[in-house]
């Protein structure tokens, strides 16, 4: 996993600090924020807007990045936007590839699998399949031929995508997480023409993972 925070003047990237993610250093982006608006010198009342990432991913990240964004905004009450992390990591792999569609894939455990469907639109990739929950089977049916398909859990699914993407889909076989940079921009502009914000809570997919007896 990944983290990574940026620090941006309209389109403009100021400053952009990443640091591999694991379980006990989430805390890093509170730093993270700290050394960018020093550097900058700008101060935190100076931010107009707070965007973060929801998911699907991880849920902890996606909790602690949510709460943190509340609680930067919350003293000047500030605005906070929401976008969905597949949706940055959709926009990257359609840029990239120049495919008409982008499949994000994660691992739900279980030999099960969450994903959704993008295609270009205008200004942000538009949603073709909502977040869904699916088999081997039923995600291998989802995927269209010409497709580009990437998953920011690719370590766990390297030996599962290849079966599942058709001879002429684009797999990208590294994983990919949402950059920050991307994320501020897909953020700009919905926020600047009045698009919905996501709703302020993370997107989570996998299903409950029940103790046995």
């Amino acid at each position: 996993m990944r983290g990574s925070a940026a620090l941006m003047r309209d389109r403009e990237l100021l400053r952009e600090k990443t640091w591999g993610l694991t379980w006990s250093n989430n805390q890093l982006l509170f730093g993270a924020v700290s050394e960018m608006l020093a550097e900058s010198s700008i101060q935190p009342d100076g931010i107009d807007v707070f965007a973060t990432g929801v998911g699907p991913g991880s849920f902890s990240g996606n909790r602690i990045s949510l709460a943190a964004a509340r609680a930067f905004a919350l003293p000047g009450n500030k605005n906070v936007f929401a976008v969905s992390s597949g949706e940055v990591i959709a926009c990257d792999i359609l840029a990239e590839t120049r495919a008409k569609e982008a499949v994000i894939i994660g691992d739900a455990r279980r030999d099960r699998f969450w994903y959704g469907i993008f295609e270009q639109g205008e200004l942000a990739p538009v949603m073709k399949q909502g977040w869904t929950l699916a088999t081997r089977d039923e995600l291998r049916a989802a995927i269209s031929a010409g497709a580009a398909v990437a998953s920011p859990d690719w370590d766990r699914l390297a030996g599962v995508l290849p079966d599942l993407v058709p001879a002429d889909g684009t797999l990208i076989r590294a994983q990919r997480f949402p950059n920050a940079r991307q994320l501020g921009l897909l953020a700009y502009e919905k926020f600047n023409r009045s698009i919905q914000t996501e709703p302020l809570s993370p997107i989570y997919l996998h299903p409950p993972v029940q103790p046995r007896s």
